[in-house]
């Protein structure tokens, strides 16, 4: 994940350019990385792999960007940022079930940190009304109530 290598050689990279020409258009990338790893050297592979979607899809394709979302904690969306501008974070908080900090309810925290970054266009991703969520107008997304971002 870190740099962008098939172990298998060709074969692994074949069967990786076969899945992103099998039905290219409906390809999303979502990677819930280690918090550890460092930011820039995931946005390199992300990007490798962005760039060959993009190849593989051709001239005639209209999307300029691979559909990608990133599960990282919010303090690093700076960095996150500073690899691809063109992301955005999202209020929706992500809880793991099999984590003793991350996950919801008496054991965890009352508040995870982990959220996601994307670049697709946030008033498409609906988010759940009975996690506490809204749609704000203004801000033309989904939001936590919680989250007092705007004049509403």
């Amino acid at each position: 994940m870190f740099n962008h290598h098939f172990f298998n050689g060709e074969e692994a990279a074949k069967a990786f350019q076969d899945f992103l020409t099998e039905d290219g258009s409906k390809v999303v990338m979502v990677a819930d990385p280690p918090f550890g790893g460092l930011v820039k050297l995931l946005g390199h592979t992300f990007s490798k792999i962005s760039e060959t979607w993009r190849r593989l899809q051709g001239p005639e394709s209209s999307v300029s960007e691979m559909p990608m979302m990133w599960i990282f904690p919010y303090y690093f969306e700076p960095r996150i940022l500073t690899c691809f501008p063109s992301f955005a974070m999202l209020d929706y908080q992500v809880d793991y079930d099999n984590h003793p900090l991350y996950k919801h309810g008496k054991s965890g925290r009352k508040q995870s940190p982990v959220r996601l970054f994307t670049n697709l266009s946030p008033k498409d991703i609906i988010l759940p009304k009975e996690e506490g969520y809204r749609f704000c107008s203004i801000c033309e997304r989904y939001v936590s109530a919680e989250n007092k971002h705007c004049s509403i």
